[in-house]
């Protein structure tokens, strides 16, 4: 049991660090694991220290631990589930990528702000407002460097495309 909680911890931490969804799967595993053991060591130190009153402690146990294994694989199957239908990241990191994204320079507002995960990371999709005066040459260069900040910054953004479009003249 030390060891399987000394492991569990792990997982969870790199799990939460990375945004591994394979790793706290298997943390919870662990933890399954531990609450089993417990469970079973409860029900048998029970039944050694009173038999004919304890007899069903075992039962009770299982119970409990087929409760904890039926909420743990739910809560798996919905967050693994999630990753798979792209939902969108935590308000957090959207907010963290407009941020960056509106620091650059001649960017004058974000329009639209789409992101999906692949793997530990993610793709953002989004539409700029620049100067409609602006080039397009000199449009696209803004695009590329909020596209190169965004990757610089946020370690967590794999790729970015950026969408530019005319903003409102006069509109800073």
């Amino acid at each position: 049991m030390v060891v399987k909680s000394l492991m569990a911890t792990a997982k969870f931490l790199a799990g939460r660090n990375t945004g591994s969804a394979a790793l706290m799967a298997d943390a919870c595993n662990d933890a399954v694991d531990i609450i089993s053991a417990m469970a079973a060591m409860g029900a048998l130190l029970l039944t050694f220290s009173d038999p004919a009153r304890f007899l069903a402690a075992d039962h009770y146990g299982g119970a409990a631990v087929g409760l904890v294994v039926i909420y743990t694989g739910l809560r798996v199957v919905r967050d693994a589930s999630l990753e798979l239908i792209d939902t969108m990241p935590p308000p957090h990191v959207l907010d963290e990528i407009r941020r960056v994204a509106l620091a650059v320079p001649d960017v004058r507002a974000l329009e639209k702000l789409w992101a999906r995960k692949t793997g530990l990371q993610y793709h953002v999709d989004l539409h700029l407002h620049v100067d409609p005066e602006m080039t397009v040459a000199a449009s696209h260069e803004v695009a590329g460097r909020v596209r190169h900040r965004l990757r610089e910054v946020l370690p967590v953004v794999v790729d970015v495309l950026v969408h530019v479009e005319p903003g409102t003249p006069g509109a800073g």
